[in-house]
């Protein structure tokens, strides 16, 4: 009985020095995370489900709204004075769609005086980027999020896509076919990422003509 004591008892401990471990660029420390079930695989998962997401490692694409303006840090950890504020959508967000565009994540913050918040400070708009992080707190029903790590992520999705996509979906609806047809083309002559890509092929496909890539 004491043998296989001591047999479970090393099994264990190798296990839990086998866990793998993050470590955080905002203040050094290290998470473990055993349970990843509920590990959010797109910014939209951590905001549908942000109380299951706490403390979950992620790496997905976000799309850059807005760098650093003024926000209120409420009872959270993240004032201004420490923390660059990045407002982003999800990668899985149709920015043509006027609820979706209207509607980006709001709290996502990296460190000041780190790299990623110096990567962070001269992001552009609608550009597309990779990043690590996890959900810090829950506050106002949103997730408030610590970036660790950031990098390009090609193609981005333009702001002449957007603009031309949805007047295309606005001029369909109002019976213009032939300039709807003419608008969704000038959209997807730009570079984007492939999902965006296929879901304005899917549309311009069901308003007629083959579609060439």
């Amino acid at each position: 009985m004491g043998t296989r004591s001591n047999t479970l008892a090393r099994l264990l401990t190798v296990a839990l020095a086998a866990a793998p471990l993050l470590a955080s660029s905002g203040d050094g420390a290290q998470d473990r995370y055993a349970d990843r079930a509920h590990t959010p695989t797109e910014l939209s998962d951590a905001r549908r489900l942000p109380s299951r997401t706490v403390e979950r490692p992620f790496r997905f694409a976000i799309t850059v709204r807005a760098v650093d303006r003024p926000y209120d840090a409420l009872l959270t950890k993240f004032d201004r004075g420490h923390w660059l504020r990045v407002e982003a959508w999800s990668d899985d967000a149709f920015l043509w769609d006027e609820d979706a565009f209207e509607d980006p994540a709001p709290y996502l913050f990296a460190r000041r005086g780190t790299a990623v918040a110096e990567r962070l400070a001269g992001a552009k708009p609608y550009e597309r980027l990779m990043v690590e992080g996890a959900v810090r707190q829950v506050f106002a029903g949103e997730p408030w999020i610590e970036i660790w790590s950031v990098r390009s992520a090609e193609p981005s999705i333009t702001e002449a896509t957007v603009f031309h996509a949805a007047r295309a979906i606005s001029l369909r609806r109002k019976g213009q076919d032939e300039l709807a047809r003419s608008e969704m083309d000038s959209a997807l002559a730009a570079p984007m990422p492939e999902r965006q890509r296929e879901a304005l092929e899917a549309l311009r496909a069901e308003w007629g003509e083959t579609v060439v890539r």
